[in-house]
């Protein structure tokens, strides 16, 4: 007699089925993991292709910064273009300039001090090369706290690869994320994933005819328009928590315009900082009529990019937190050389006994 070869064998065709649920859940299991698995594909791609040291193509200048000297803000004179992203986009963000009737009181930065000794020799250290850190001043503690210092870099979103001297930095810091640019998104992640603050680089229209770039709020929108353009603005950087003005010396000095903007930040819980990118803002007087606490930049860090104005401006911003207990000081993604002096001084900085901290503690600490 033929014994079955089947007698006793589990019956594969009775195999319990998966319910819709266990099935669903599974699909997001398999889609999350593969979701993350090309965020990682993209980072590594990402700093494969933009090294530390070779964020800029050979021959490109960075772009210039607001000048400041006694909350009158300006750049200088030299013309300098950011470059344009690889994909085609609005015209190229360039730096905002203003009426020859705003400039420096002092001309402080227009002999580029530190970089030429008696005779001009040139005193600037050979490029990889570190200078002796400059005295730190003792901090001046107010009721038993250690003066605060916050540092923002502007301009994050056109190239990811320009964050990765800064996220070296071993302390607080905030990154302000221009709208709607190749890089936006993906730099709010990795600065987020770093244990960062991310806020809005808000574009806001400038004086002299300067295009901010995409998403600007300008003067001439309907009440309505400015509204939806700002909450759009706000929902292409992920985990913001707060907003600052890009540019914006002409928006920022329009009271119709910041009454909505401000309004709109208040009702969605996020703080505004004042760049000052004009003396003439009427940022604090809204906010202060609608009952909005706002911050308002200190310090402009590279408005010269050599290394001994960067201290300088350091050092400008230790004194104001000793005065007052913080200063708020603001640099740019295209400096590297900022990076390096931040990261140079920090030693020093704590050792006299400042802390660094991101702008939403501030906020929180009722500190403005």
């Amino acid at each position: 007699m033929t014994q079955s070869t089947t007698h006793g064998a589990p019956n594969r065709n009775n195999k319990k089925k998966p319910t819709p649920s266990q099935a669903r859940n599974r699909f997001i299991r398999q889609v999350t993991v593969l979701l993350v698995g090309i965020i990682v594909l993209l980072f590594a791609l990402v700093l494969l292709l933009n090294p530390p040291g070779d964020s800029h193509a050979p021959g490109t200048p960075e772009p210039s910064s607001d000048q400041q000297d006694q909350g009158v803000d300006t750049w200088d004179s030299r013309t300098q273009i950011i470059p344009e992203p690889t994909e085609p986009q609005e015209p190229a963000i360039g730096p905002e300039t203003y009426p020859e009737g705003d400039a420096t009181p002092q001309g402080e930065y227009d002999e580029d001090p530190g970089t030429k000794g008696e005779g001009g020799e040139d005193r600037t250290s050979p490029p990889g090369t570190r200078e002796p850190v400059p005295e730190i001043p003792p901090a001046q503690t107010m009721g038993g706290r250690a003066p605060q210092l916050v540092v923002v870099i502007d301009d994050v979103g056109y190239d990811a690869g320009l964050l990765t001297p800064f996220l070296s930095f071993s302390d607080k810091m905030t990154f302000a994320v221009l709208p709607a640019l190749n890089d936006s998104v993906i730099s709010a992640e990795i600065i987020r994933t770093s244990g960062q603050e991310v806020i809005l680089h808000l574009p806001l229209e400038s004086q002299g005819g300067i295009e901010p770039g995409p998403g600007t709020i300008r003067d001439e929108m309907p009440d309505q328009e400015v509204r939806d353009l700002l909450r759009r603005n706000l929902q292409d950087v992920p985990g913001l928590v707060g907003v600052n003005n890009h540019m914006g010396s002409a928006g920022t000095q329009d009271t119709r315009l910041m009454n909505i903007i401000l309004d709109e930040l208040k009702k969605q819980n996020l703080f505004f900082l004042d760049s000052r990118t004009t003396a003439e803002t009427v940022a604090p007087r809204v906010a202060a009529e609608i009952g909005m606490t706002i911050v308002e930049r200190d310090i402009f860090l590279d408005n010269q990019n050599d290394r001994e104005s960067i201290r300088q401006a350091v050092l400008q911003g230790l004194e104001t937190a000793n005065k007052r207990g913080y200063a708020v000081m603001i640099g740019h993604i295209w400096t590297e050389t900022l990076a390096e002096v931040l990261i140079d001084m920090y030693p020093a900085i704590l050792e006299s006994g400042y802390e660094f901290n991101n702008l939403s503690s501030i906020i929180m600490r009722g500190e403005p």
